[in-house]
C-alpha cells in the first residue's frame, strides 16, 4: 500500500497527467516494481521541469551528499526494487547505495529528492529535484 511520503513524492514533483497512474501501481503491490521501472531511462517525461535542480550523468556521489547537506537534508525514504524498498537511510548511506545500483532508485528527503535512473553501461542518469525556491544549487 502507497504511504504519504509517496503520495508527497508523487504531489510535489510529478506532472498532474501521471499522477493517478504512479499512485495506483506503487500502492499496488503486483505493479509496484513497474512503476519504480518507468524511472529506468525516461524519468523526465514524469518530473515537473520546474522542480529539477540537476539532470545529467556528471554528478559525483560527493557533490550529490554535498548539496542536500547544504539543504540540511539529513536522511531519505528509499523507494527501489530490492530489500531497501520502503526503508529510511542516513543521506550518505543512501546516496552510496543509489549510486552503487544498476537500477533506479529514488530517494525521497523532506524538501529534496533524488532520482538514479537504470545503467546498462556507463554513468548513469541522476536527477536532483527540489521543491522550494529556495533551493542552494550545486
Amino acid at each position: 500500500m502507497i504511504n504519504d511520503i509517496e503520495i508527497k513524492f508523487i504531489n510535489d514533483y510529478i506532472i498532474k497527467v501521471k499522477r493517478d497512474r504512479l499512485l495506483f501501481e506503487l500502492g499496488n503491490e503486483k505493479r509496484r516494481e513497474k512503476a519504480i521501472m518507468r524511472f529506468s531511462h525516461d524519468a523526465e517525461q514524469f518530473i515537473n521541469p520546474k522542480k529539477i535542480v540537476y539532470c545529467g550523468e556528471t554528478l559525483t556521489e560527493r557533490e550529490a551528499n554535498d548539496f542536500f547537506k547544504k539543504n540540511k537534508n539529513k536522511s531519505f525514504y528509499v523507494v527501489s526494487t530490492d530489500k531497501k524498498d520502503e526503508s529510511v537511510l542516513p543521506t550518505e548511506t543512501a546516496l552510496t547505495y543509489s549510486f552503487s545500483e544498476y537500477m533506479p532508485v529514488i530517494l525521497i528527503g523532506e524538501t529534496c529528492s533524488f532520482i538514479k535512473c537504470e545503467s546498462e553501461f556507463g554513468s548513469s542518469k541522476k536527477m536532483i529535484l527540489f521543491n522550494q525556491l529556495s533551493a542552494k544549487m550545486l
